[in-house]
């Protein structure tokens, strides 16, 4: 039975996800330059009882997913949703049709370019598979899904713990 790396890391109590997150895009900023690829973060703020080298990391897996699925340049698109009974982490790239296409099988398979971005979304896409571990360790889940401009967007998922919506309930 393969075991989870992340099932045994404690939870840190009250960490501020939306900084974390706003310091893992900081210190991606130079790789966004150099590669042509502009950002632009909504990030609401959450407080979740998380670890946060795990939560950094699974961050720093997405924008990593984004910036190989991009290296002629682009958009990247951060969204830190704050709900009520969960927390949601948006990345969004803006690959064009490419995703769109692929996952219709519409594509040229014999194109480098396309097979690159095809196995960006494959399920044994090895940032993702991090992403869906972190995920799956906090009770959550990950999304994947081709965004109707153009590119892809995965989306982690995590629920409150019963401690954190009763802080929350308290903060209203």
């Amino acid at each position: 039975m393969e075991s989870n790396q992340y099932s045994l890391l404690p939870r840190s109590g009250a960490v501020k996800v939306n900084h974390l997150t706003r310091n893992v895009i900081e210190s991606f900023l130079k790789r966004f330059e150099s590669q042509k690829v502009e950002v632009d973060a909504d990030i609401e703020p959450v407080t979740a009882d998380v670890d946060p080298k795990v939560i950094h990391r699974a961050v720093s897996q997405l924008l990593e997913n984004a910036l190989q699925s991009m290296p002629d340049g682009g958009n990247i698109n951060v969204t830190l949703i704050n709900g009520r009974h969960h927390w949601e982490l948006e990345v969004a790239d803006s690959v064009g049709q490419i995703y769109g296409t692929a996952w219709k099988s519409e594509i040229d398979l014999n194109d480098q370019k396309h097979q690159m971005n095809l196995k960006r979304v494959a399920p044994e896409n090895p940032e993702l598979q991090q992403v869906r571990s972190v995920a799956a360790h906090y009770g959550g889940h990950i999304r994947s899904f081709v965004c109707p401009q153009g590119g892809t967007a995965h989306v982690m998922v995590i629920p409150r713990r019963r401690n954190e919506l009763s802080l929350r309930s308290k903060q209203r």
